[in-house]
């Protein structure tokens, strides 16, 4: 099968994860929460650090070891906001194995399973954040080479990586061991990730392309307006509209990496998919 026709089916799978979707909104409140929660403490931490830290706004421009607290700074903020995502991402892939197993999944259910996971999941963001930050310096400071580097690095790491959630979300493993299953099931699966994921990524920008062009429009006319009545409500509603997209798409991909890592592992054919969908998006080495 063809890249097209392989492509083609990830649409398929699209549109099967959206129906999911559609059939458990709840799904939404991971992700909502997740980018809100996030938010709030990056503002928290940053408040805090503006206040703490002597010549904050001198210290960001500077370019010597005077920045170091600023750094540090921006690392904890990282690595905190890296923390809230994969906990509540682990939420979500759980809540959707309990909606896959006939269980009934609730958001609090699916927080449950995250909270015995919460040791594991902050190794995961340390591990997470500390390769982020080098494949960041070294495309800030690497020339082109570092670039290039950089990306295929990045690349790598996000296939390898691919089933980590799920696995983290099905069971009681370590970050090291799942890491090392999910690349075990990247070389067992040809990498066909990468078409399934682009699918996937296409299906969600259009299906929130309308949110984000009524944000966008809302967010302009509001700062346009030169009134105060008219923009916050309108900037309040944009800001609602993008959580909303964020939302979608942030579900639509956790759907399909669950999916399809549980007929991966174990040919689990979840409710509204079909076993030829998988076969042909997802074709086994």
């Amino acid at each position: 099968m063809g890249f097209m026709d392989r492509f083609r089916s990830s649409w398929e799978l699209g549109k099967a994860s959206w129906q999911m979707l559609r059939g458990n909104p709840q799904f939404l409140l991971f992700p909502m929460v997740s980018t809100v929660a996030a938010v709030i403490v990056a503002a928290i931490l940053g408040f805090g650090g503006f206040l703490a830290i002597p010549d904050f706004t001198d210290r960001i421009e500077a370019s010597n070891e005077q920045s170091w607290p600023v750094y540090v700074l921006l690392v904890i903020i990282t690595l905190v906001g890296t923390m809230i995502t994969i906990y509540f991402n682990t939420a979500l892939s759980a809540a959707l194995m309990q909606e896959m197993d006939g269980q009934e999944a609730t958001f609090k259910s699916g927080l449950a399973v995250a909270g015995q996971r919460k040791g594991i999941i902050l190794q995961w963001a340390v591990i997470s954040t500390t390769v982020g930050l080098v494949l960041s310096a070294l495309r800030e400071r690497g020339g082109i080479a570092g670039s290039i580097a950089s990306m295929i690095g990045g690349m790598a790491w996000g296939l390898a990586t691919f089933f980590v959630i799920p696995i983290l979300a099905a069971r009681n493993v370590g970050p090291v061991d799942a890491i090392k299953e999910s690349a075990s099931l990247l070389k067992r699966t040809w990498g066909e990730q990468v078409i399934g994921g682009a699918g996937i990524g296409l299906f969600s920008f259009v299906i929130t392309l309308p949110l984000i062009i009524v944000a966008v429009v809302l967010a302009a006319v509001g700062i346009g307006s030169g009134s105060l009545a008219v923009a916050i409500p309108a900037i309040a509603v944009a800001l609602a509209l993008g959580l909303v997209a964020i939302a979608v798409g942030t579900s639509l991909s956790s759907i399909f990496h669950t999916v399809v890592y549980r007929w991966a592992t174990e040919r689990d054919v979840a409710p509204g998919y079909e076993s030829g969908m998988l076969e042909s998006a997802f074709a086994p080495k």
